[in-house]
């Protein structure tokens, strides 16, 4: 956990308010991903992982648009710099959370938290 946060802020991703931003239509589902470290938080949604999973659409800058025959990669390879690097730091960020992941779960004693609308987890003290 420590090396996530330490690349996290050697790279300024938890600085970067750019990242912060919703990047969805109305009316849509969207995948939240949220870092909090104790002092700055980066929470970033998007729909671009859902919208491209027929592998008809692709999300861009500007919204949904069809592949129509064409690569998924070249269509965003016309997007902007700054969307293009809000994806990169999205899957960068979506393969750092996986890899905190452990291979086999257990079960956890705990309780659910709902805060200022934000819900958390908080497992039970291990005796």
């Amino acid at each position: 956990m420590d090396r996530f946060f330490a690349w996290l802020a050697a790279d300024g991703v938890l600085e970067d308010t750019t990242l912060n931003t919703s990047r969805f239509g109305p009316d849509s589902t969207f995948t939240t991903l949220l870092v909090r470290d104790r002092t700055k938080q980066l929470k970033m949604q998007s729909w671009h992982e859902g919208a491209g999973a027929s592998g008809k659409l692709v999300a861009m800058s500007s919204g949904l648009q069809g592949l129509e025959g064409r690569r998924r990669a070249d269509v965003l390879r016309s997007d902007t710099r700054e969307y293009l690097f809000y994806r990169m730091i999205w899957a960068e960020l979506r393969a750092a959370v996986q890899r905190l992941l452990p291979a086999q779960g257990q079960p956890v004693g705990g309780i659910i938290l709902a805060e200022g609308g934000t819900l958390s987890w908080a497992e039970e003290p291990r005796h």
